[in-house]
Order: structure tokens, then C-alpha cells, then sequence
């Protein structure tokens, strides 16, 4: 548990020597650091060899990193019960698996925290702060802090604490068991339960005073023609931009 509590401390640092060449190699190599100095007090390579090795390219998603640790822990306490000669292709394979595991499971978390889970936590925030507004908080933005940094942290401190033990426990095979996870069905609720807070914030902002300056029908109605002239090519923002231009001339000029 000591062990597995510094690891994963350390990957909260993974990035923080990102560079172009080797990416998170640097962050790779200094949270692992710790299971290598165990391996080496237990009688198996030379810990500054390991960290050498682990120097090559890695990337993946931050979050996820913590699987390919566990697994990567397994493989070189298993490489140190290897006899000197096999050592060598034993060392090329956990390359080889490193980057194999760390390509996949980018995808996975980039479209679970970067394309799901970040999107929701800010219609949750926004929900929060419209919720505690009208319940007549004196701090409404500070809920709305708290519910995005709970909402987003939780998951993401529980997958880099966890996601150490399933590594070590599965090694090799991780890869079956992660589709036991069901990831593409979380990332599709996360993302279905993120539009419809979105929505029913900006239908509280749209219709409900004292949100809206200019509380009708009028204002879904632009909003409305604002993306359905989506197709014609103008850019997200500039909609954006397009339909509060809209809402507020109106709100203006509305006796």
C-alpha cells in the first residue's frame, strides 16, 4: 500500500516534464522510480538502469497512465526473476507493451475525460450556480466551483489510484478485461447526461426571470435559428456570438 500510495503520487506529476522528443517518458520514469528501487533492494536490476530504460517515448492519456504503471510494476518485478541472457528480449517487450497499452488507452481517456466527463461538469456547474442563485445562495459561483471540481476530480483521482492495482493484478492481459468496463456506454451516458443539464440551464436562462432580461419564447426562437443556419459553415463561436448579440438588442429594445 506504501508502495502503490507513492506511485501514485508521483503520477500526479506525469506531465510536468513533458517535452517534445519523449513526451511523459521523464513523468513515466519518476513515478515508477520507487517499485524500481524495491525491485533493486529485492535483488533484481540495478534501479538506475531501469529508470534509463524508461526513459524512451511514452504518451498517454495523464489519467489513464495509471494502468500502464501497474502493468509495467508487474512486468519488471517478473524481469527480475529472469535469468541475465533472457533479459534483453524480456526488456523489448515491455517496450513494446508500454506503448501498445498507452496508444489505446489514450483514445479511451481522452473521449471519457476530455470529450465527456469535462463537458458535463461544466453543464453541472452551470446548474449548480442557476440552482443555488434561486435558492438564494450568497455564494452561488463558489457551488459552482465545488460541483465542477468534485464532479471531474472523483472519477480522475479514483482511476489513477485504481487504475494501479487492475494493472498489476491483470499484467498482460488488461486489454480483455478493460472492455469489461463498458467504456464507450459510460462515455455515451456521460455525454447524453451532460446535454440534458446544458439544456435545462439554458432553458432556465432562456424563459425563467430574472436569468433572462428579456423572458419569451423570443429567445428560444433565435437560439433555435442560430443552429439551423449551423450547416451554412459559420463557426461555433461565431453563432455564439451571433445569437447574445440577437437576445440582448432585443432585451434593449423591448418596451
Amino acid at each position: 500500500m506504501s508502495l502503490r500510495a507513492r506511485v501514485a503520487a508521483r503520477s500526479l506529476l506525469l506531465q510536468s516534464c513533458w517535452n517534445e522528443e519523449g513526451m511523459q517518458n521523464v513523468g513515466f520514469a519518476f513515478a515508477l522510480e520507487p517499485w524500481l528501487k524495491r525491485i533493486e533492494r529485492s535483488g533484481g536490476p540495478c534501479e538506475a538502469d531501469g529508470v534509463r530504460r524508461h526513459l524512451q517515448y511514452f504518451n498517454t492519456q495523464p489519467y489513464m497512465a495509471s494502468f500502464v504503471l501497474g502493468v509495467t510494476g508487474r512486468l519488471e518485478e517478473e524481469l527480475a526473476a529472469e535469468p541475465a541472457p533472457a533479459r534483453p528480449a524480456a526488456q523489448a517487450r515491455i517496450q513494446r507493451l508500454k506503448a501498445g497499452f498507452g496508444a489505446a488507452l489514450a483514445g479511451v481517456g481522452d473521449s471519457l475525460f476530455w470529450g465527456a466527463l469535462r463537458p458535463f461538469c461544466a453543464a453541472l456547474g452551470l446548474f449548480t450556480w442557476l440552482a443555488a442563485w434561486t435558492a438564494g445562495s450568497r455564494h452561488p459561483v463558489a457551488w459552482a466551483t465545488l460541483a465542477y471540481l468534485a464532479a471531474y476530480n472523483a472519477p480522475a483521482l479514483w482511476i489513477r489510484w485504481s487504475g494501479l492495482r487492475l494493472g498489476y493484478a491483470f499484467g498482460e492481459s488488461l486489454a480483455s478485461e478493460l472492455m469489461n468496463f463498458k467504456w464507450h456506454e459510460r462515455i455515451r451516458a456521460l455525454r447524453w447526461a451532460g446535454l440534458a443539464l446544458a439544456a435545462l440551464a439554458a432553458g432556465a436562462a432562456l424563459l425563467v426571470p430574472p436569468w433572462s432580461p428579456a423572458a419569451s419564447w423570443w429567445n428560444v426562437a433565435v437560439l433555435a435559428a442560430a443552429v439551423a443556419i449551423r450547416p451554412m459553415g459559420w463557426s461555433t463561436p461565431r453563432l455564439y456570438a451571433a445569437g447574445l448579440a440577437l437576445c440582448l438588442a432585443w432585451a434593449w429594445v423591448r418596451p
